[in-house]
C-alpha cells in the first residue's frame, strides 16, 4: 500500500482525514513499556503535518511507535484503541512526546487538539532532566520553548502545550515522566479525564510532577486523575513563570494518589490571581 503521507490534501480542502498508523509505512515495532524498534518519528510527523491543508487529521495509532517527539497542529486528534498502543520516547530525545506546533506564552495559535487512549512512555531513564540554555536557542515544536526555569534552559516534560484552546486529553496512561508529566501554559478550555500517571522509576528530587498549569488560563475541567508524582501531583501555579498571569474557573473532580510526594498545589507567586476553583 502506498505510504499515505504522499497523498497530500490540497490547500483549502477542509476535509478531516482519518489515517491508520499501520497504513503509513510506519514500522510500529516498539513497545509502550519496554521501547525498542525503529524510529517512526519522520513518517508520523509527515502525516500530522497535513492537518493545516486537510482541515484536520485523526491519526489512529493501531500499534506502538518509537519517536523523538511529535508536533500537533490545530484540529488534530491522536486516537489509540487500547493501552498497548501509543508511543515510547527514544533515548536521548530530551523532548516532549507531544507538543503543539506553535508554542507561545503570549498568544494562542493552536486549537482543537485531542489525545485519546493509549500509553505515552516518556522513558525518564533515557532523558536528561533539562536542556541547558546554550542548546535551546529559541527551539520550538516538539522541543518546546524555553521554560524560564531556574536552570535558564528547558525542562524535559512529557507533554508540552503552550498557547492552546480546546485541548482534550482522555483515557491515557502517561508513564515515567522525566520532569513534569504535562506542562500547560497560556490556555483556554482544557478538559482532562481518566488519566493515569504511572511512575515506576521515580528519581529523588527530580521535578517529576504530574500535571502542571501556568497561566494565563481559564476554563479547566479535570476528572478521575490518578497515579504518582515525585513532586506536586497537580499544580495550579498561575504566575510561577511570569509573576502576573492568572488562572480562573477550574473544576477538579476526583483525584487518587499512589504514593505521590504531594497532592494539589494552589499557589500564586506574585500578582497573578487564582480564582473560582472547585475541588471535590
Amino acid at each position: 500500500m502506498p505510504m499515505l503521507q504522499r497523498e497530500v490534501c490540497m490547500p483549502g480542502a477542509d476535509v478531516t482525514r482519518t489515517i491508520f498508523a499501520s497504513q503509513t509505512g510506519a514500522h510500529l515495532n516498539s513497545n509502550v513499556i519496554t521501547g525498542g524498534g525503529d524510529d517512526d518519528t519522520a513518517i508520523l510527523q509527515a502525516v500530522l503535518d497535513q492537518a493545516p491543508a486537510c482541515g484536520g487529521i485523526v491519526l489512529i495509532m493501531d500499534g506502538a511507535a518509537l519517536v523523538t517527539g511529535l508536533r500537533l497542529y490545530s484540529n488534530t486528534t491522536i486516537l489509540c484503541p487500547n493501552a498497548g498502543c501509543g508511543f515510547y520516547l527514544a533515548d536521548g530525545a530530551d523532548a516532549a512526546l507531544l507538543s503543539n506546533a506553535h508554542p507561545d506564552y503570549e498568544k494562542i495559535h493552536d486549537s482543537n487538539i485531542a489525545v485519546i487512549g493509549g500509553t505515552y512512555n516518556h522513558n525518564c531513564r533515557g532523558q536528561r532532566h533539562h536542556v541547558p540554555p546554550q542548546e535551546v536557542n529559541g527551539a520550538s515544536g516538539a522541543n518546546g520553548v524555553a521554560t524560564d526555569n531556574d536552570t535558564g534552559g528547558r525542562w524535559v516534560v512529557g507533554f508540552s502545550f503552550y498557547g492552546v484552546e480546546g485541548l482534550t486529553v482522555r483515557d491515557i496512561v502517561l508513564r515515567d515522566q522525566r520532569t513534569f508529566a504535562m506542562l500547560i501554559a497560556n490556555w483556554r478550555h482544557v478538559t482532562m479525564e481518566n488519566i493515569y500517571i504511572d511512575l515506576p522509576h521515580r528519581k529523588d528530587a527530580e521535578n517529576q510532577d504530574g500535571i502542571h498549569f501556568w497561566g494565563p488560563g481559564r476554563f479547566l475541567t479535570m476528572r478521575n486523575i490518578r497515579g504518582c508524582s515525585g513532586d506536586d501531583f497537580i499544580a495550579l501555579a498561575p504566575d510561577e513563570r511570569d509573576l502576573v498571569s492568572s488562572i480562573t474557573d477550574v473544576l477538579i473532580d476526583g483525584v487518587m494518589l499512589e504514593e505521590a510526594d504531594q497532592g494539589i498545589r494552589l499557589l500564586s507567586r506574585a500578582e497573578g490571581r487564582l480564582d473560582r476553583v472547585t475541588i471535590r
